[in-house]
């Protein structure tokens, strides 16, 4: 704050570090909220400092503050900080991160991103944007001018909406950058048929899209393949494609080898349910193995809900085996016994590699982590999964053991 009376500014130095800055992340804390006092301005950046550096940077010829500037956080909780981002982005610019705290109202976040969508084009290649409303009312009336702004940036090959729910409409707007690569979204839909013409109208306008993540309400039907998942398959460079849906989406055999045959490049896969609470349906375990068979060996992360209702086949019948697989997540879905839990683990281990870790959604959180291997391990709701862990490991060591007393009596016939 330039009010605060102190030595004399080395400007020469100023502008010689300002121009070696590549990335800059701003936070202005919850403290505050006045421009009366430098007292009141912890860990915020005063109007009056902003004029003061604009006023040195006109007239020592230079176009932008902070010139070499690759990466800006911006994250914004007081009014006057959301108004300050346009000042530090420059020509340099790849990644772009705006945080928009539930205490600034929606009008006053249009009205500083309507300047913002209102300057040149940037060379912006990610795109970030997050909202903490609690009401999804105040993320649909910004929806509108993000939109705009992300459709005057050329250059987008990367879209992170997926703290924002987004209207249908919007999203057919934020689609027409052909050179996307990675999406993630929150959709604000009410019907299956909505959710298929979009997908289908994704597929068709981004096909090199590698990454998408999209999230819906939890008062949205269960999903089908047919709606959720079958638009995407012409995208055949997708490497990971995650749902975040109450139910998750089951999957029979057939949706399973249309997955494996368009998306060779597979590497994470997330289809389970979101919340332990949901309606339990889920993929039949069993077909594990045809995962296993038709995927190819890329794929590391597979998360699925799955139904124990199929007998399934003992170690010495189990003809399949993931190469790579590293985490097996199992979303909300668990073993009612014990004696159940022994026949999984038992299964699991054969099909599984030698170093896949179990995942499992054990409590209610927005945004579930579905391959979280360690926190689960403790909750009474895991005690079923932790026995088939214990089983699994038990039949690794007999598996090792036994290649082991193979080698040494082939080493032991060779002498």
């Amino acid at each position: 704050d330039f009010d605060l009376k102190a030595g004399p500014p080395n400007w020469q130095r100023f502008w010689a570090l300002a121009t070696k800055v590549r990335a800059l992340k701003h936070n202005d804390g919850k403290k505050g909220g006045t421009t009366e006092s430098p007292t009141q301005l912890s860990g915020r950046i005063s109007p009056n400092a902003i004029s003061h550096l604009l006023l040195h940077q006109s007239w020592g010829a230079r176009q932008f503050l902070l010139p070499k500037l690759a990466r800006l956080e911006w994250i914004a909780t007081w009014e006057h900080s959301l108004l300050q981002v346009s000042y530090f982005l420059s020509p340099m610019l790849r990644d772009l991160v705006i945080d928009i705290g539930k205490s600034l109202s929606p009008d006053l976040a249009i009205r500083n991103l309507e300047r913002l969508a209102s300057l040149p084009p940037m060379n912006v290649t990610t795109l970030i944007i997050k909202m903490h409303y609690p009401e999804s009312d105040s993320d649909l009336q910004l929806a509108p001018t993000i939109a705009s702004f992300a459709e005057s940036q050329p250059t987008l090959q990367s879209l992170d909406f997926g703290y924002m729910w987004s209207p249908g409409e919007v999203v057919k707007s934020l689609i027409q950058h052909a050179n996307l690569t990675s999406l993630e979204l929150l959709l604000h839909l009410d019907t299956l048929s909505e959710l298929r013409s979009l997908l289908e109208l994704l597929a068709h306008q981004c096909p090199r899209m590698s990454r998408f993540t999209y999230g819906l309400p939890e008062s949205f039907p269960l999903l089908t393949p047919r709606d959720a998942m079958e638009p995407l398959l012409s995208c055949r460079l997708l490497v990971q494609f995650e749902i975040f849906h109450p139910s998750g989406l089951p999957v029979g055999s057939d949706d399973i080898k249309r997955m494996a045959k368009a998306w060779r490049e597979m590497e994470v896969l997330r289809l389970c349910a979101n919340t332990a609470d949901s309606i339990q349906v889920g993929t039949p375990l069993v077909l594990l193995l045809e995962f296993a068979e038709e995927f190819s060996p890329r794929l590391r992360q597979l998360a699925l809900n799955f139904v124990f209702d199929v007998e399934l086949p003992k170690a010495n019948v189990v003809w399949t085996s993931f190469p790579n697989l590293e985490i097996l997540g199992v979303g909300t879905s668990k073993p009612e016994t014990t004696a159940q839990a022994i026949v999984i683990g038992e299964f699991l281990a054969c099909v599984c590699s030698e170093h896949t870790e179990l995942a499992y959604i054990w409590r209610n959180e927005w945004r579930n982590k579905a391959f979280d291997t360690t926190s689960w391990k403790g909750a009474p709701e895991a005690s079923h999964w932790v026995e088939v862990v214990a089983v699994m490991d038990c039949g690794r060591r007999i598996q090792e053991a036994t290649l082991a007393k193979a080698f040494r009596v082939k080493e032991a016939k060779r002498t």
